[in-house]
């Protein structure tokens, strides 16, 4: 579908480990700007969203509505954490991930 996202980890050789799928529903839209993966393979990912969008993969539901956000899934592509910006300024984008050692 034309609104649908998607993030897939691939091995060395190529071959798909796994894929998550972003699917709204109806005609709303979900954006991934950026992916960062870290040293422990988690993978941070964050854009925005056009209407009420879940941005879990998984069989949970963490709904985003209308506004920018960041999340991440684990090694093995399993959802940690994410969330929206709530009352945000309608310029704010999250377009960039950087990650830094500690």
């Amino acid at each position: 579908e034309a609104n649908d996202a998607f993030i897939a980890k691939l091995d060395n050789a190529g071959n798909t480990v796994w894929i998550k799928n972003f699917k709204p529903s109806t005609t709303f839209v979900i954006n991934i700007f950026d992916i960062a993966v870290n040293d422990n393979g988690t993978v941070f990912y964050c854009g925005n969203t056009g209407g009420d969008v879940d941005i879990n993969p998984g069989a949970g539901t963490v709904s985003v509505s209308s506004s920018p956000y960041m999340a991440a899934l684990d090694k093995n592509g399993e959802f940690l954490w994410g969330g929206g910006v709530v009352g945000y300024n309608s310029n704010l984008e999250f377009k960039k991930i950087k990650i830094s050692s500690v």
